[in-house]
């Protein structure tokens, strides 16, 4: 696989930067007295976020400024703008459909559009990993998720 410092350089920045914008824009929520809550969980991935991006950063710019290559390449764009359509289609239903029932139905589709062959194995990681993430937030972080509702 070919090593592209560039792309490297500008994810590092965009993680830094979202870091911030995520730190900045979780400060108005609650803290919750158990478990990370609204508040706290944000903030650790935003810290996470702005480490590891100072990491990439640094580790990029160590060897040197990279030079600028980019070459269009139609496959990628379309996996992009897939992941980006699907994934509003996500939020937009999230609130309407709920997590645990949307959220296997938006990991399939990911692994999809990014090649992944064995169905069967796709249907059963995203109903697997969807229950998993479910349980972790609403148990262990105690932040709960949007749940099917008719009304």
């Amino acid at each position: 696989m070919k090593k592209n410092r560039f792309a490297d350089l500008i994810i590092g920045v965009l993680m830094v930067l979202l870091g911030i914008v995520v730190l900045v824009l979780s400060q108005g929520l609650a803290q919750a007295k158990v478990g990370l809550g609204p508040a706290g969980y944000p903030r650790a991935v935003a810290i996470i976020m702005l480490v590891l991006g100072l990491v990439m950063v640094i580790s990029t710019l160590a060897k040197g400024l990279p030079r600028m290559t980019w070459q269009p390449d139609r496959q990628a764009f379309l996996r992009v703008a897939g992941t980006v359509l699907i994934s509003f289609v996500y939020l937009w239903l999230l609130n309407r459909i709920g997590f645990l029932f949307l959220t296997p139905f938006y990991l399939f589709a990911l692994m999809w559009i990014f090649g992944y062959k064995n169905l069967k194995v796709a249907a059963l990681a995203s109903i697997g990993s969807a229950v998993v993430i479910y349980l972790l937030f609403t148990k262990a972080f105690m932040v709960f998720l949007p749940e099917f509702s008719m009304f």
